[in-house]
């Protein structure tokens, strides 16, 4: 996902949320729950948050059409429910 600038100052302020998809809202952690977490853990769940699917490389076109009908929030939900880490 692509954040624009006016969404990465949303989080940045804290307490106004970014709408995905008109599926959910995303609200920012305060600074004392990026503490309470961990530096490194917040670091892997924004990294699952902000993932884009991959370029598709021509080699497998099966793939690569379901990879173009699936936006990158689509595709993050997909990997979610492949690979428990990205669940969790």
């Amino acid at each position: 996902m692509n954040l624009t600038d006016d969404e990465i100052l949303k989080l940045q302020k804290g307490n106004s949320p970014i709408f995905i998809d008109d599926i959910c809202a995303v609200y920012s952690p305060f600074l004392t729950d990026i503490v309470d977490l961990g530096y490194n853990k917040f670091q892997e769940y924004l990294s699952v948050l902000t993932a884009t699917k991959p370029p598709t490389k021509q080699q497998d076109q099966e793939l690569d059409k379901l990879l173009d009908e699936l936006s990158d929030f689509q595709f993050v939900l997909f990997m979610a429910s492949i690979d428990m880490k990205t669940n969790q």
